[in-house]
């Protein structure tokens, strides 16, 4: 994997922070097609399996539970992937190298 941009100049850390909001970078760089479809997916995946854990822990807990949300959760997820693969797909891309940005934000819910 080769990236462009130093972990020294951009390091996994707060790059803005106040009492409410916490914001980090978690991917930033340039990366082959493979790489940059392998990170993306895997963080979709990551997100749709906690999901799926959530919703059978819930399930699991009470027969009856309300699953909608974690339903939702997981069609919006796997739209999202589905959108990031026909990006990944474009035949112009296969050579390219792709820029990946990737920032955290952390806040309280309100």
């Amino acid at each position: 994997m080769e990236n462009k941009q130093s972990k020294e100049q951009y390091p996994l850390i707060e790059i803005v922070t106040d009492e409410q909001t916490k914001k980090m970078i978690l991917v930033d760089g340039e990366y082959a097609l493979s790489e940059a479809s392998g990170i993306l997916l895997t963080m979709i995946d990551g997100a749709i399996n906690f999901c799926n854990i959530k919703q059978l822990s819930e399930w699991e807990r009470n027969h009856n539970t309300d699953l909608s949300y974690y339903k939702s959760k997981i069609s919006e997820l796997a739209s999202r992937k589905m959108k990031v693969n026909e990006y990944m797909n474009k035949s112009e891309l296969k050579e390219q190298k792709l820029e990946i940005n990737v920032f955290l934000t952390i806040k309280a819910a309100q």
